[in-house]
């Protein structure tokens, strides 16, 4: 396989920290070796004849700039030849999906983002994006598969030299789109997720050192990425982290970390009914 790129940009300041921009691009994703060859335990039948995706974008925004925080605009729309989906076949009276290539789709949306400083070592940071899909088929159109329309993140956190950094943060995931079955589309629910993370920082020598503990989906939601398939629930990750300096040079390592999540029993996916961007 090959397959060419290109990207042009146009940058413009203005004064007060205004600044502009426009960009376009054709960038082309070829196909894993998963997707390509990937049965995932008997549930994929194989499709070795997957075409690369090309896609052509294009996108605009503003950026504002202040002493103690900034704001961005971003409008943008993607054209895909041969996206690469899914679909259910029936193999020997089995079903089961395949990848396949697509004529085409196409998104549009807009990106909005923003932070601001306070009390010297405290920081708001929100950003919300939204996006409206429609894959081309031979028959009736419909939405692209598992792209949420709504996106939103807002996280409070305090970034001190040393001491204690903790951590709030706010994840919705909006309304999506998943095929069932019998290839019917059947919608995924949204879903607001709770995280939080305790750090403590201490100086060394030459760096520091921190020591912390993050839990993810605090209210252990049922979130639902795929159809009959749902993500991590309450998940908590210990760990410790390591700066310093070595001559002009800084380095980060994390000398050890833990994990541990707790998973959510499979459902089948006729069962379940009814949740990234861009």
């Amino acid at each position: 396989m090959s397959a060419w790129s290109l990207g042009v940009g146009l940058r413009r300041s203005w004064p007060k920290g205004v600044e502009g921009f426009l960009a376009a691009s054709r960038k082309v994703r070829f196909p894993t070796m998963r997707e390509l060859f990937g049965e995932a335990l008997g549930r994929f039948l194989v499709n070795p004849g997957l075409r690369p995706e090309s896609v052509w974008l294009a996108e605009a925004g503003l950026r504002f700039f202040t002493s103690q925080g900034y704001a961005e605009v971003v409008g943008y729309v993607n054209r895909t030849f041969d996206t690469i989906d899914q679909r259910t076949v029936v193999v020997n009276g089995e079903r089961k999906r395949q990848r396949i290539n697509l004529e085409g789709s196409r998104v549009y949306g807009m990106e909005v983002r923003g932070g601001w400083a306070f009390l010297r070592s405290w920081t708001l940071e929100g950003h919300v994006a939204g996006l409206r899909s429609r894959a081309f088929l031979l028959g009736p159109d419909r939405p692209l598969v598992e792209k949420p329309e709504w996106l939103a993140t807002l996280t409070l956190r305090r970034l001190p030299g040393l001491g204690l950094a903790p951590l709030v943060q706010l994840h919705y995931r909006g309304r999506a789109w998943a095929l069932d079955e019998a290839n019917r589309l059947q919608e995924l629910p949204d879903a607001l997720l709770l995280h939080v993370r305790l750090a403590y920082r201490l100086p060394l020598a030459s760096g520091q050192v921190e020591g912390f503990v993050r839990i993810n989906n605090v209210t252990d939601t049922a979130v639902w990425p795929q159809l009959g398939l749902p993500g991590p629930g309450r998940e908590l990750r210990l760990g410790v982290q390591l700066w310093f300096r070595l001559r002009r040079f800084r380095a980060r390592f994390l000398s050890a970390a833990y994990g541990d999540s707790v998973p959510r029993r499979r459902v089948r996916s006729g069962a379940a009914r009814r949740s990234a961007l861009r």
